[in-house]
Order: structure tokens, then sequence, then C-alpha cells
């Protein structure tokens, strides 16, 4: 799969760490989601060109972060603090499952 839309879905919450088996992925769109954060397996997919964050409330990466494309969400999960990421993502998906439950 090279193309990935999953745009305009406001349950959308939570992209599986898994993302990264989608090896010739190039285009990715979560646009008008309610996704949170992006996993850092993300920055593992070589062939991935674009990326789609328009109107989530993405806060890892940040929302900016992820605006400016690829290259810069690939760099920020580079970051000399892997701990740090981790604790994030774990830390905001218990938030997405509570959420989830509570509904």
């Amino acid at each position: 799969m090279e193309i990935l839309v999953l745009n305009n879905n406001p349950k959308l919450n939570l992209i599986p760490k898994e993302i990264n088996k989608l090896e010739k992925l190039k285009v990715f769109g979560i646009a008008n989601t309610s996704v949170l954060r992006l996993p850092s397996a993300i920055a593992d997919i070589k062939t991935l060109k674009e990326v789609y964050v328009q109107n989530t409330p993405m806060i890892v990466p940040s929302y900016q972060m992820a605006m400016r494309g690829v290259a810069a969400i690939k760099e920020y999960f580079k970051t000399d603090e892997p701990d740090k990421v981790s604790k994030a993502e774990e830390n905001i998906t218990n938030q997405s499952l509570h959420e989830e439950k509570e509904e």
C-alpha cells in the first residue's frame, strides 16, 4: 500500500505502532481526526514522503512540528531522549484508552 488516507474520521484517535509494516507507504493522511500522537515507528518508513495532519489535536510530535512534514517528524523521533518520547507516547495512549472506555 502506497497511500493511506484516513481523513475526516473524528472517532479515529490512535495510530498503531505497526504502521511501520506498511513499508511502501508514501502518503499518510489523518487530517480532521482526533489523533493525538503519531507512533515513533512512523519514522521507520523509508518511503514516506507526505503526511497530512491538518485539524488534528496532535501533541506528539507537536502539531506545529508535524505540519512541517515528514523530515521534521522523523527528526523529532530521532531525539536524544528516546525514553522521554516513549513515556509521552505511553501516557497519551493510556489517556486515549481511558477516554474510549468512558464513551
